[in-house]
């Protein structure tokens, strides 16, 4: 997890409970997404999520930042009183 506001990395290991298959999942609970970037470290490579829906580190034409990070969507459409 990166940390935009400080320019601070934090490593959160995951759990084998959260383990199906080849795929690893995790929760993480009241964390302000805005706020957060993040990667997955496989062994010492440093690995983008193929499934993001937010890719960083490209956000100035023309340049790329050394590493790409995934970022998360943030939905804030107005759905004006609809309901399932």
């Amino acid at each position: 997890m990166y940390d935009k506001n400080v320019k601070e990395e934090t490593r959160i290991p995951f759990d084998r409970i959260n383990k199906f298959g080849s795929i690893f999942c995790m929760v993480i609970k009241n964390l302000d997404a805005k706020r957060y970037e993040y990667n997955f470290y496989d062994g010492g490579r440093i690995v983008t999520d193929p499934y993001a829906k937010v890719i960083c580190g490209h956000s100035k034409w023309g340049t790329c930042d050394e590493v790409l990070r995934g970022g998360f969507l943030i939905d804030s459409y107005d759905w004006e009183e609809d309901v399932l």
